[in-house]
């Protein structure tokens, strides 16, 4: 399976481009991809995105938390369905950092392949060029995961509507070093809202949903709601490679 990348002109996508991405339902709900983590005990720690039917994409830094990880879907299940599906293999990207954070990402392959009910346009993953100049820089993203509500996450996946933020600006804020794997986001609301890591960003462009950035960075409540994300579309090789 290969990973969905932007198309130069505007066209509905073929059935084998939607078979091959994960489907988004034409209505307002746009959460039904996100994943929990959860332990070998059931309790939940951070978040996740379905990207293929056997892929979840989230932080390395999550995936790395527990040895035996598995993954709870947010759809109603069908008999086919398991509620619940383990993680048989953990791809950290190779070049991860724990010190400093870099390269802040991770596939986890499932044993069983998520049979989505929803049918409609793919979550695609945009080239490079396409994210950094068009679609971060343009366009309203929309924040999508889990918060917590103190040691679990919450049981319906909240969104917010978010802005690109200036590197420099961020940085400042965060106290972090923004790189060009990293971008940042502001909330449109106050804070107050504690949001688990492996949340995610998405931005809407002509008709199709793309995915811009894996949340890394959990924004404190002193910071409020600046969020430091990694640009997915950095790692579209390496995507390649390991879901081939």
């Amino acid at each position: 399976m290969g990973v969905n990348t932007f198309a130069t002109r505007d066209r509905t996508p073929t059935f084998a481009a939607v078979h091959r991405g994960i489907n988004w339902a034409k209505t307002t709900n746009r959460a039904s991809h996100m994943v929990k983590l959860i332990d070998s005990e059931g309790k939940d720690f951070c978040g996740g995105v379905i990207i293929e039917e056997n892929f979840v994409l989230t932080t390395a830094k999550c995936s790395l938390l527990h040895r035996n990880i598995s993954v709870k879907t947010n759809f109603p299940r069908t008999s086919k369905d398991p509620l619940t599906i383990e993680v048989k293999r953990i791809h950290v990207h190779m070049m991860y950092e724990e010190e400093t954070g870099d390269n802040d990402i991770s596939l986890l392959e499932l044993e069983l392949p998520i049979q989505c009910p929803d049918m409609g346009l793919p979550v695609c993953m945009p080239e490079q060029d396409f994210a950094e100049r068009i679609l971060i820089p343009g366009t309203q993203g929309l924040l999508i995961g889990w918060t917590s509500n103190g040691s679990e996450l919450g049981n319906v996946p909240m969104q917010l509507p978010v802005m690109h933020m200036d590197s420099e600006e961020c940085g400042r804020a965060l106290n972090v070093t923004v790189t060009t794997r990293t971008y940042c986001e502001r909330g449109a609301a106050a804070g107050g809202v504690q949001w688990a890591e492996g949340s995610m960003v998405a931005r809407k462009h002509k008709g199709t949903w793309f995915l811009t950035g894996i949340l890394c960075s959990v924004p404190t409540a002193e910071y409020g709601q600046e969020f430091l994300l990694t640009k997915v579309s950095r790692y579209s090789l390496w995507f390649r490679q390991i879901m081939k």
